[in-house]
């Protein structure tokens, strides 16, 4: 080869949101895509993980159910001999993605020389990373693995109507029942327009169908403040339509009304070019979903919150110059454009103490800080791993006391926002 010559180039290896959203785009072409499919009640079991006890969630929920696998139950293969089974020779896994906050690196001295215990050998620390930094893991399912008990069919969750029921009186919402053949959610006049219960075939129908517009309702500037601007037919409504879709799925397994995708053929060709344009849309989508569920579940129980005495709701101004606030990663663009500000030491949101904490009432701590040793990086991979990320063997053996809650029921866990992590 002469020096001009350069070698050829190494072909390129799809990353892991690559694979994904590939795979989802062929699935979309062929009308399987999990969120395409129907699901009637207590057909659908989410992903999880029978040996660590945690269900997948985010882009590692709809990933997992694309594989097409009848079993919900997926674990690695080192899991799966600790269960006392064995993943059968010849079995492909598949890759869930989980996220590494902090690491092992050895102490140093003022100096900058490493730091010796009494034998000589070097001491380590744990020390958080300024940026969490992906991670993959190889998990089976049960079907690919011998050894295993039988699945344990879902029972019927009985209450489900009401619980459905209580959602929507709790929300406040405007509903009209005042169409024949359409739902649909209007921001100007923040009002949900459908047909009344009697015209459906089903109460499970009718809460599905309803609990989707609320999926819609819940992007209000007032609430969780995503863009509503698109018009039918647009790209910002085809990615809205997307994460209530994968939503509506997620709330449907949550409560037990199944999943009907009704009408939505029409956005199928807009996913398709979205995915094809930005592979990491379905990461944003199925994060921004997984926040939909939340605050739509949380409505459940949001009038007893409020029936609670007022001096167990109220909030506690730190008497230090500033506020801290948990806001989740996907809450911070939210909370920055009102006035959040980010304290890079502590690693958390803040506001003045001077600030109306009306706007901030779901994301205050208080003077927590000042109260408590919290480790930013472990509360920030405790909090991953509720939303289903799979995190190491001696992370997931640790247990979190530090977490403190707030005056929402929420868990503060101060997370850096995961996009633009290292893939």
């Amino acid at each position: 080869m002469s020096e001009s010559q350069a070698p050829p180039a190494k072909p390129h290896k799809p990353l892991f949101y690559e694979r994904v959203a590939t795979q989802l785009i062929d699935q979309l072409k062929a009308g399987t895509a999990p969120w395409q499919k129907p699901w009637a009640s207590g057909e659908l079991q989410m992903p999880h993980n029978p040996v660590s006890g945690h269900t997948y969630k985010g882009v590692n929920v709809v990933h997992l159910l694309a594989q097409g696998q009848a079993d919900p139950r997926w674990m690695t293969y080192k899991q799966a001999q600790q269960a006392g089974a064995q993943v059968r020779a010849g079995e492909k896994g598949t890759s869930v993605q989980y996220w590494k906050f902090e690491e092992r690196r050895p102490k140093l001295d003022k100096q900058g020389q490493p730091v010796l215990d009494d034998t000589g050998k070097k001491v380590t620390e744990t020390v958080p990373l300024e940026r969490p930094k992906a991670f993959y893991a190889t998990v089976f399912n049960a079907s690919q693995i011998d050894g295993l008990p039988e699945l344990e069919i879902k029972a019927p969750i009985w209450d489900r109507h009401e619980r459905a029921e209580a959602i929507l009186a709790n929300s406040g919402a405007s509903l009209h029942h005042d169409q024949r053949d359409r739902a649909y959610y209007q921001p100007t006049s923040d009002e949900i327009h459908l047909p009344g219960p009697q015209q459906f075939e089903s109460p499970d129908g009718y809460y599905a169908i309803a609990l989707h517009e609320l999926g819609h309702w819940s992007g209000h500037e007032r609430r969780l403040d995503r863009d509503l601007s698109g018009g039918f037919g647009s790209a910002a409504y085809a990615k809205e339509e997307l994460r209530a879709e994968i939503a509506s799925m997620m709330l449907g397994d949550a409560l037990g009304i199944g999943h009907d995708p009704g009408q939505h053929a029409a956005y199928v060709g807009h996913w398709i070019r979205i995915l094809e344009d930005d592979p990491k849309a379905i990461f944003r989508a199925s994060r921004d979903a997984e926040q939909i569920m939340g605050y739509v579940l949380g409505l459940e129980h949001e009038r007893e919150r409020k029936q609670q005495p007022e001096e167990e709701l109220a909030v506690t101004q730190a008497p230090s110059e500033k506020t801290w606030l948990y806001v989740p990663e996907f809450e911070q663009e939210a909370a920055e454009g009102l006035g959040a500000k980010w304290d890079p030491e502590a690693r958390s949101h803040y506001v003045g103490t001077h600030t109306d904490l009306s706007p901030f009432a779901t994301w205050v701590v208080g003077d927590v800080l000042a109260k408590a040793e919290v480790r930013p990086a472990t509360l920030a991979h405790s909090y991953f791993q509720t939303l289903g990320f799979v995190g190491d063997t001696g992370a997931q053996d640790r247990l979190f006391p530090e977490a403190v809650v707030t005056s929402a029921g929420q868990v503060w866990i101060p997370a850096k926002a995961i996009d633009g992590c290292e893939q």
